[in-house]
């Protein structure tokens, strides 16, 4: 068999050209949130469904997995996110096992309620999976590459590894300093058409970290606090410079690890040591087992925005990207090269965002009418599915 190692790259196009010429139906793509603030109204929602089937054992069984009772935050999410500043939820290595956990119960709610499969039934199963950061994870366990029970494990270590992380830099730093300047991540948004400009001063700032380059009119920044805002005066400025009038808003993420930063190269090997691959019975004991081969959904990938076919590969560029910026933006323009029409399918309301910022801005070349955009985690999003369905069925 071909080893796709030796060219990721071509082995995805090769096989995605030949996909394209043969779809009968919009391009569909699943995608998967990051880390963020969790929506209370989201996770009441989920507590109302405890009792579908399904529901009280994949609670149980994350649980029993990390070895706490994370399933609190769902079975009664008003009682555990009383002031959400002070929460646990606001720890890394809460939110990301908890993100896995919600999109995962999601998708059961979703067929068992609704009586979708949204990685089998026809209408609406997936070319591709895209995730945001943490998203990709998910990604690789909603197709079973790593199963649950190891993927919230690992999402939890992870989340650890991050806090451990910065806790080093902070216990080497001046105790004054590190109680006045923290590690924050700011949310650049700004017009579509100083896009340019705009990345490539902040591609020579040395002091701060490009994190996430989200679309046309959004690129997330980090670093220490001070540094953040002495870039952004000097972004603001050198616009002046260049005589671009247009406002640029910094909004504060308000968390405690800095994404995608390069003070998370450490974790790096972390992760590499934790993952193993393993053919046949799942490794047992600390280690974080995937299967190898080809996946049954591809992923576009954040590193590069490339198609990954196989896990191995996609397994890799997740851990060289915890250090590195998330380039959705270059992901969704190569969703877009593959098809006139797509229908993005979300798992959570800021993908979703993010992704109508894209597909209406004149930049992305989008189609007017040509993109369909939906968020799972609302009432409309559900009922646009349902709908999705029925004309289908309707129609055959």
């Amino acid at each position: 068999m071909f080893n796709a190692l030796s060219a990721p790259k071509m082995i995805g196009r090769l096989i995605h050209k030949r996909l394209k010429s043969s779809l009968s139906r919009p391009t569909t793509v699943l995608v998967f949130p990051g880390q963020g603030v969790f929506s209370v109204e989201h996770l009441d929602f989920l507590s109302k469904r405890v009792h579908v089937e399904g529901v009280e054992e994949l609670l149980e069984e994350a649980d029993d997995a990390l070895g706490f009772t994370i399933s609190r935050f769902v079975r009664d999410p008003k009682a555990n996110l009383g002031g959400y500043i002070e929460s646990p939820i606001q720890k890394t290595s809460i939110q990301q096992p908890l993100l896995l956990l919600t999109t995962k119960l999601l998708a059961k709610v979703i067929r068992e309620e609704h009586g979708v499969d949204m990685f089998n039934d026809p209408v609406v199963k997936p070319h591709y999976l895209l995730g945001h950061s943490l998203g990709e994870i998910i990604a690789l366990v909603m197709q079973d590459v790593i199963d649950f029970r190891d993927g919230i494990k690992f999402c939890s270590q992870r989340g650890m590894l991050m806090e451990k992380c910065v806790a080093s830099y902070y216990q080497v730093g001046d105790p004054q300093r590190v109680s006045e300047d923290q590690f924050k991540m700011f949310a650049l948004v700004f017009p579509s058409q100083i896009f340019d400009h705009v990345l490539k001063f902040l591609r020579n700032q040395d002091q701060i970290s490009l994190s996430n380059i989200n679309n046309f009119q959004q690129i997330v920044i980090s670093g220490l606090e001070s540094s953040c805002l002495v870039v952004v005066s000097r972004l603001k400025e050198h616009l002046a410079e260049l005589k671009l009038k247009a406002r640029i808003r910094a909004i504060d993420l308000d968390v405690k690890v800095p994404f995608h930063n390069d003070i998370l190269s450490p974790v790096k090997g972390g992760l590499d040591q934790m993952l193993q691959a393993y053919i046949g019975a799942p490794i047992l004991g600390n280690k974080i087992g995937y299967k190898p081969g080809e996946m049954k959904f591809p992923v576009v990938s954040n590193l590069d925005g490339c198609i990954q076919t196989y896990a191995e590969d996609q397994i890799r560029n997740i851990i060289d990207v915890t250090s590195r910026p998330v380039n959705f933006l270059k992901c969704l323009q190569t969703i877009q090269e593959l098809s006139e029409e797509v229908k993005y399918i979300n798992f959570g309301s800021v993908t979703s965002g993010i992704i109508s910022k894209f597909v209406s801005d004149k930049r992305s070349g989008v189609h007017a009418g040509s993109c369909t955009n939906i968020a799972l985690d609302t009432e409309e999003g559900l009922k646009t599915i349902r709908k999705t369905i029925q004309n289908a069925s309707q129609s055959t």
